[in-house]
């Protein structure tokens, strides 16, 4: 069995599975609660649902045959709930295939159908959950009589019903907020923009993994960080030169950064793209990444299962290997 923390009590279901059929199972951990609940101020660290979440995840993670966790910092908070580092493995998510493709603004309808003809275009695409964009928006407000700079806001989520009410309520010339897009239209939307921006709280390092940054770096876009530089994001931009990392709250420092790009030479942010989909294509391969979740889950299939005192090994997948 592949299982993942989305519903929460998959995990549970995993472990019951295991006692009853015997099965091995793998857990795909994609963010870890009660930890973002604590962490966001939502519950206290001692009430009974925090106690019973983290029971709960330890039970998964001993009984689970391997553990996939998203990035270091995920695999370490796991680390600490239970010591599972024997059967601990490392994979990142990848980005759809359909966004995979760097479609100029020339040649692209979703900037002659939004009116972005010259505009450099900042865009936060996707869920907007719980990490922070009071900054880029208190960067946009900087900003709002300057012309050529438009913030598009696109996806939904809790997050984006400040966006959408201050839309409504101010209608600031520079911020664009659109829903989320078709599938089939997502490569046009990415690659609308000129910088991606990636937000990331900095209690949610290692509970929450930062996915939005393969989609701009599949479509060829530079990212603008905002978090921590202890993280995932960090260490990406640390790694490779395909963008920049702003803390929260450094309001001046975004404003000069986005100003600076603006008016930056085609050639020079050209240059960032190009290295953005060298490590969607390399770090971030949708074939490599998926071929590590697959022998990780053939290896699951070919340890033997344990039913009471009698070892049943499994067919299917092992057997064919």
């Amino acid at each position: 069995m592949l299982v993942s923390t989305s519903p929460p009590f998959a995990g549970i279901a995993g472990c019951l599975f295991k006692l009853v059929r015997g099965w091995q199972f793998v857990w795909w951990v994609m963010d870890i609660n009660p930890d973002q609940l604590v962490a966001s101020g939502k519950a206290r660290p001692s009430s009974p649902l925090v106690r019973f979440f983290d029971w709960m995840n330890r039970r998964t993670l001993n009984a689970a045959t391997r553990v996939i966790a998203l990035d270091r910092y995920m695999a370490a908070r796991l680390l600490a709930k239970a010591d599972v580092r024997r059967k601990m493995a490392i994979v990142p998510p990848w980005s759809h295939d359909s966004v995979q493709e760097d479609i100029s603004h020339d040649d692209n309808p979703f900037r002659s159908n939004h009116k972005l003809k010259d505009a450099f275009v900042v865009m936060y695409s996707g869920n907007h959950g719980y990490s922070p964009l009071d900054t880029v928006l208190a960067a946009a407000h900087e900003l709002r009589s300057d012309k050529r700079i438009k913030f598009m806001f696109i996806g939904g989520g809790v997050g984006k019903v400040a966006i959408d009410d201050l839309v409504r309520r101010e209608s600031p010339p520079n911020i664009i907020s659109l829903p989320y897009q078709p599938l089939s239209d997502l490569r046009y939307s990415l690659s609308s923009a000129d910088v991606h921006v990636v937000s990331l709280a900095d209690h949610g390092v290692g509970i929450v993994h930062p996915c939005k940054i393969y989609g701009a770096l599949a479509v060829g876009r530079p990212i603008i960080a905002l978090g921590p530089r202890k993280s995932y994001v960090g260490d990406i931009l640390a790694a490779r030169r395909v963008g920049w990392l702003i803390e929260h709250g450094e309001v001046v420092k975004l404003v000069s950064l986005i100003r600076e790009l603006a008016s930056m030479a085609p050639g020079m942010l050209k240059d960032y793209g190009i290295k953005a989909r060298e490590a969607a294509s390399i770090d971030f391969s949708r074939e490599r990444l998926v071929e590590q979740v697959c022998v990780i889950l053939e290896h699951a299939a070919s340890t033997p299962k344990h039913r009471g005192s009698r070892v049943v090994h499994p067919g299917g997948i092992a057997a064919s290997r």
